[in-house]
């Protein structure tokens, strides 16, 4: 077990500006879950981004995190000092809703598809009995999943009954027509003879590389569309993560998008489809069209894959939570 009274002690001792060790920064960090030979999982890893240097660090109590996920760390120490860090916590491109409303409840499922609030359609786990469609439930957050810890209630002063200030599906369930963003739950690459490519971690690859067979990067969504299979889909988007240093990283490359049809990492990637899209150098992140057809496929549980000829890497879901988000314009 880390030293918590030492860790303590510094950062006290950098808080009152004393000793060696009064300088403080923040910074950016990848955590790193390792499995050992038995299959146990080890204590997180925290690497900082850019250098690769993996930092000592105490942690705030109650963090949640997962392997690739980013996180911002307080650093503590001088230039030539040792360093430690204090994880502040874990860095998302959102804000996590309170509340969220039951759009669908499958038989015999350990999960259940909310609409919560402005991320949109997700699947989360319950506690106790399943709520029915249509209740508002209150959310807790576990690293990035949501629990569903019950039906949010009123108490109506006149007979003492509670009653569901729930309303249709995120207040839209009587909408012509609407927008929807279903997030990512995971992301990861899949290469010819190697499965799905430890190497790469959480950012997705497309195209070949020297003697390996080809790469497909793959965005995967659990049910998280489910809430769409009742609408009529006019317009589909995905945000693709900035550009990776990999390959002719200086030229523009042609990125090919395709359906799977994996909910999670399991499996092999079979593609359906395919939308061609100029990628510039430099890509910092941004909405590539997709074509509207295929949102019956990703309200049925199908996911977002990149192959082509080029080889090109894009940050996943661990480096830049907005990457792969799908924006559904829907009617009906």
């Amino acid at each position: 077990m880390p030293d918590l009274d030492t860790g303590a002690a510094a950062l006290a001792k950098t808080i009152v500006g004393s000793g060696s060790l009064n300088t403080t920064r923040t910074a950016l960090a990848t955590v790193s879950i390792g499995v050992d030979a038995a299959g146990v999982k080890q204590a997180p890893v925290v690497t900082m981004r850019g250098s690769g240097v993996a930092l000592g660090c105490t942690w705030l109590a109650g963090t949640v995190v997962e392997d690739g996920d980013t996180v911002l760390v307080q650093i503590l120490g001088a230039d030539q000092s040792p360093k430690t860090g204090l994880v502040l916590g874990k860095v998302t491109s959102s804000a996590a809703p309170a509340t969220g409303v039951v759009t669908a409840v499958p038989s015999g499922s350990a999960t259940i598809t909310v609409t919560a609030e402005w991320l949109g359609s997700i699947d989360c786990v319950f506690v106790g009995s399943a709520p029915a469609v249509g209740d508002t439930v209150m959310l807790l957050w576990q690293g990035g999943q949501a629990v569903c810890v019950g039906k949010r209630t009123t108490t109506e002063s006149t007979s003492g009954t509670s009653q569901s200030t729930g309303s249709t599906a995120g207040g839209r369930g009587s909408a012509s027509s609407g927008v929807t963003q279903v997030r990512a739950t995971d992301s990861a690459t899949w290469t010819a003879g190697y499965n799905w490519n430890s190497y790469f971690g959480r950012a997705v690859y497309q195209g070949t590389w020297g003697s390996t067979g080809p790469s497909y990067g793959c965005f995967f969504y659990g049910r998280g569309a489910a809430g769409l299979s009742s609408r009529t889909v006019t317009g589909l988007r995905v945000w693709l993560g900035p550009r990776k240093r990999a390959g002719y990283y200086t030229s523009a490359v042609q990125v090919v998008f395709s359906l799977h049809g994996l909910r999670s990492k399991s499996g092999t990637p079979s593609l359906t489809g395919a939308q061609s899209v100029s990628v510039p150098a430099g890509f910092l992140g941004g909405w590539c069209s997709l074509p509207a057809s295929w949102g019956d496929d990703l309200a049925g549980g199908a996911g977002i894959a990149i192959s082509g000829p080029g080889y090109a890497g894009f940050a996943g879901v661990g480096e830049s939570p907005q990457s792969g988000l799908l924006e559904f314009t829907w009617k009906g």
